[in-house]
């Protein structure tokens, strides 16, 4: 396999036969593109379910867990590009507003766009400007290659921010979703085959025909997925490798070790050490004592909270122009006001506490509904700069939701998230 400059790949698949191929064995923290040539498939992305047809985009971030069926009876083709978005090379030009289509938006939410026949023409000319680049020594290619696919993200934003907020899902069953709906919050349960038989009122075969037919997948891979997930989740929070392993559903350590691995390329202690946000972790609510006393508490009222902080690029160095994400989610019982901005502050402390950075984002403004979560990307910053400048040393990362208070919660002193960095020397 040839080597290339930066992170991205680009397959071309018909009928299950690759007519070109440059594709790693794996990509960390990946977003993808599918584009249908031709054909006709099911796609599951979380627990949404997308038809697709000729002239079809399907697009994913690291978040999103997903399936693909072509119609094997039928002739089918199809392209699927990868990349890696803190690639260094990505770095050196400013592509957050190119990511708007993978990560303002909640997940497994608004993934399908669907082209007219000019722009089909259009996106598959990229495409294979992209391909011819790839696999040719032609002098520049890579360069043409990098310009090429850049010319690529420019054209799916510009379409996606010009299409409805809904009406590309497929209906999926109501019976469907509450089996998927209780997988998901469930994944440290036994989940049995025939305990969920006994509470779906379904046999076994059904269950396993109904589940492969509307997911793409297994009952058990999907189980299975959703448990790594978790784990992931846990072991990010500190949460101690043995602990992760029976809070996520299994039972075996062995197994459960060599599963992560499978799925994650690194085994869970190695996750734990490179994502735990363990460290010099310090209480910041203080700062913001004064917004908790005057919290409005409801029951039928959206409750957010931050997950998880990261940053592009993923593994930032001294003098890496660094840009913030928060992951949100409502933990409450109703939606967030439609049009009203969801915000989240974000500031950078020194190990003295001294703030090094702060910013924001201010652009996400769609209803985020109770259990949905979203990946929010800083968008103004102190003196209209946005990205930090790092600086070699330990730094406390924390990220604020709702911090100007637009949106009345349940509660008010669950929004800070915060985590420890380490920028190495370069």
């Amino acid at each position: 396999m040839k080597s290339y400059p930066f992170n991205m790949y680009i397959a071309h698949y018909t009928d299950n036969k690759e007519l070109f191929l440059n594709k790693p064995v794996s990509i960390k923290n990946r977003f993808i593109i599918f584009y249908v040539v031709s054909g006709e498939a099911n796609c599951t992305v979380n627990n949404s379910l997308y038809k697709l047809n000729e002239g079809d985009i399907i697009i994913l971030n690291s978040l999103e867990t997903y399936k693909i069926d072509f119609e094997s009876k039928r002739h089918y083709e199809y392209y699927e590009i990868g990349f890696c978005p803190d690639d260094m090379y990505f770095s050196f030009i400013d592509i957050s507003d190119m990511l708007h289509c993978f990560i303002n938006r909640t997940n497994g939410d608004r993934n399908k766009i669907s082209l007219t026949k000019w722009q089909m023409d259009q996106f598959l000319k990229l495409l294979e400007k992209i391909e011819f680049y790839t696999n040719t020594t032609y002098f520049g290619n890579f360069v043409l290659r990098f310009t090429s696919f850049i010319e690529l993200l420019v054209y799916i934003n510009d379409i996606y921010m010009n299409i409805p907020d809904s009406g590309n899902l497929c209906a999926m069953p109501e019976k469907m979703v509450s089996i998927l709906e209780y997988i998901d919050n469930n994944t440290h349960e036994p989940l049995l085959l025939s305990s969920l038989e006994e509470k779906f009122y379904l046999s076994k075969y059904h269950l396993c025909r109904i589940f492969k037919r509307y997911t793409g997948t297994s009952l058990h891979k999907y189980i299975v997925s959703k448990r790594i997930m978790k784990a992931q989740g846990l072991l990010g929070k500190g949460v101690r490798v043995n602990d992760a392993c029976q809070l996520a559903g299994f039972n075996d350590y062995s197994n459960f070790v060599k599963t992560f691995k499978k799925f994650t390329g690194m085994s869970p202690l190695q996750f734990f050490k490179k994502y735990s946000n363990k460290g010099f972790i310090s209480d910041l609510e203080s700062i913001y004592s004064n917004l908790s006393e005057n919290s409005f508490y409801s029951n039928e009222l959206p409750d957010l909270i931050v997950t998880g902080i990261s940053c592009l690029p993923s593994g930032p160095v001294e003098g890496d122009s660094v840009r913030f994400m928060a992951t949100v989610k409502n933990i409450g019982k109703a939606s967030t006001p439609p049009g009203t901005i969801i915000g989240v502050g974000i500031i950078v402390q020194n190990k003295n506490g001294d703030v090094e950075k702060s910013c924001w984002s201010d652009n996400r403004t769609l209803p985020l509904g109770p259990e949905e979560e979203v990946l929010l990307t800083a968008s103004g910053g102190e003196n209209g700069i946005v990205p930090w400048t790092a600086k070699a040393g330990i730094y406390k990362v924390t990220a604020f939701v709702n911090d100007v208070a637009r949106i009345n919660e349940s509660k008010r002193d669950n929004n800070i998230f915060s985590k420890s960095i380490l920028i190495k020397k370069r």
